[in-house]
């Protein structure tokens, strides 16, 4: 069942509660805008500041500098590949990029990805990730998980919806095929698993206030890593918390 094209506003179906280990790895002033994170394979993590227009390192200690200092918003970060994919929120559709000649096309357009209306006055397609064959996206304002084949070849297949109802801004998926789901304003990381169980494994008393993304430790899969705003509603309103990079220990 979709979601209804008119829902107002989206509704969170958190599951049950069981917290996990925490540990606050790095943090930055309230008004840091932390929005997503890659992993380096000396064990350090870049983390995008769209508030900053910046790319710091954070090294395994929590010791962070500036990496990157860029003209615009950086966003989204990724290992760099052949073939990229893009969410475009503004005009909901994910694009494919190629970087060798320096062009882009539609790669799917379908209206499950659709946000930004005077009734969805939150972003659409968000959050991507290509696990197992499969693209996975996250609509923020519609509350509902899609995924679609992936081919490098020709266009998306026939969208399915994995999970609706679930908040999601950027998310991770796991090998054994859990899905990990930063929340945003709802403060939290929640677990779903490939049976469709949901868990809520982390909130604000782990540091988790304003989750815009989280990664599986690639050297650690039982670690997650979780970039935070500190609650930052925009530029006046920096919110009380620091932004934090979070440490999520699953076993």
């Amino acid at each position: 069942m979709n979601t209804p094209l008119d829902a107002r506003e989206p509704t969170h179906e958190p599951g049950v509660t069981r917290v996990v280990a925490a540990e606050t790895i790095a943090q930055w002033a309230p008004g840091t805008f932390l929005e997503n994170l890659a992993a380096r394979p000396d064990g350090s993590w870049l983390v995008t500041i769209p508030s900053h227009n910046r790319v710091d390192l954070v090294q395994p200690d929590g010791s962070h500098e500036v990496f990157a200092r860029l003209p615009n918003h950086v966003t989204g970060i990724v290992a760099a590949g052949d073939h990229l994919l893009a969410a475009d929120s503004a005009l909901s559709r994910v694009v494919s990029i190629d970087p060798r000649q320096g062009t882009s096309s539609v790669w799917l357009q379908h209206e499950l990805l659709a946000g930004f209306t005077p009734t969805i006055p939150m972003p659409g397609v968000n959050g991507l990730t290509v696990r197992h064959g499969w693209v996975y996206i996250s609509n923020t304002g519609r509350a509902v998980l899609l995924r679609c084949r992936y081919d490098v070849a020709g266009q998306a297949s026939q969208l399915e919806t994995v999970a609706e109802h679930l908040v999601a801004d950027d998310f991770d998926v796991a090998s054994d095929g859990r899905i990990y789901v930063a929340t945003h304003f709802l403060n939290t990381v929640v677990q779903v698993d490939p049976d469709g169980t949901r868990t809520t494994i982390a909130g604000s008393a782990q540091g988790i206030v304003g989750s815009t993304s989280v990664a599986i430790d690639p050297r650690y899969p039982g670690v997650l890593l979780v970039t935070t705003t500190g609650g930052m509603k925009g530029p006046g309103n920096p919110g009380d918390e620091p932004a934090r990079l979070v440490r999520l220990h699953l076993d």
